[in-house]
């Protein structure tokens, strides 16, 4: 199946969008931190759907106006970590110290299972 010049402008569009949306951080807090999202576990896929959206209404990534660039990671707590640093910062990765004997707290329920027993109403 041959593939339009336009057609392959959108996927390339959205596979930049796509790498965008990993790891995305958060405007800055009191302290000036900022918390990094993972928007990936909470919505699975809904960067496809957000790329072919924004792609459709013309969104473009346009590297010379970015302040902000992905830098690897490695060592981290996810193997396809980055941070997004300014853009005259080096590309070499950087290095995280990780202990993988540690595990992360991961947000937990307790579920709560209530049984109640009544008589199952005639079939009239």
């Amino acid at each position: 199946m041959l593939v339009s010049e336009r057609e392959a402008e959108i996927a390339q569009t959205i596979r930049e969008f796509c790498e965008d949306w990993r790891y995305p951080q958060t405007l800055p807090g009191p302290d000036g931190g900022r918390a990094v999202m993972l928007l990936q576990y909470l919505a699975p896929g809904l960067d496809l759907i957000l790329g072919a959206h924004y792609a459709a209404r013309g969104w473009r990534r346009h590297n010379d106006l970015a302040e902000i660039k992905p830098r690897r990671i490695i060592g981290g707590a996810f193997p396809d970590l980055i941070t997004y640093v300014p853009v005259d910062e080096p590309d070499t990765p950087l290095v995280a110290e990780h202990d993988p004997a540690t595990q992360l707290e991961m947000w937990s329920v307790t579920p709560t299972l209530t049984e109640t027993f009544e008589e199952r109403p005639a079939d009239d």
